[in-house]
């Protein structure tokens, strides 16, 4: 009984993170660390509602020599198609370069032309790039 308690939180981590021989690994709404290999393709996957003005965006980058950043996609909920204001899914993607450690902070900020707003939610991570 106490052995199945104490592996609870290793499974529901191992599964947050999806990815495996599907394709590249995927952090869905991560905080802290991810644990990445030389090579490796990763996501982080995020909620966001663009409808809002408010999308995610860097506050700080990863070191581009550890970690490229590729891209970001972004992808209505299901059946968002057809609701006005439906929320999503952000995507970004990156590839782990070289062994090392590196940090990224995110900021859902608020995009529209009021300036001054704080930030619904920010998400500092360590990226850790193992051989």
């Amino acid at each position: 009984m106490l052995a199945r308690w104490l592996l609870r939180p290793a499974v529901i981590a191992l599964a947050a993170c999806g990815g495996g021989d599907d394709g590249p690994k995927t952090f869905d709404e991560p905080r802290g660390s991810l644990a990445v290999k030389v090579g490796e393709e990763f996501r982080i996957a995020l909620a966001e509602n663009p409808s809002t003005g408010y999308l995610w965006r860097f506050g700080r980058r990863p070191d581009p020599s550890v970690v490229r950043y590729v891209g970001s996609d972004f992808e209505l909920e299901e059946g968002g198609e057809d609701r006005a204001g439906a929320g999503g899914t952000r995507t970004l993607r990156f590839r782990a370069l070289r062994r090392g450690e590196t940090a990224m902070v995110l900021r859902n900020v608020f995009t529209g032309g009021e300036r001054g707003r704080r930030p619904v939610d920010v998400r500092g991570l360590r990226v850790e790039v193992t051989g």
